[in-house]
C-alpha cells in the first residue's frame, strides 16, 4: 500500500489505495507515539466517516 510514513512523533502521513464507492482511497494518519525498536502508534481516519482509530504496533529488536 502506498504511503509516506516516517517514524517521527506527530508526523502526518497517508495510506493510498484504489478509490471505492464512498471513499476517495486516502486514509489520513498521524504518528502519536514511538519508542525505537519497541513500538509505534498512530491514528487514522478516512474522509467517508471522519472517525479516528488508534493503532499500536509493537516491534522487536533484531540482533
Amino acid at each position: 500500500m502506498a504511503n509516506d510514513i516516517k517514524p517521527e512523533l506527530n508526523h502526518y502521513f497517508t495510506f493510498r489505495m484504489t478509490p471505492q464507492k464512498g471513499w476517495d482511497g486516502i486514509t489520513h494518519c498521524e504518528v502519536t507515539a514511538i519508542e525505537p525498536l519497541r513500538h509505534i502508534a498512530y491514528t487514522y481516519r478516512g474522509e467517508a466517516t471522519g472517525e479516528k482509530t488508534q493503532v499500536f504496533i509493537p516491534t522487536r529488536q533484531t540482533k
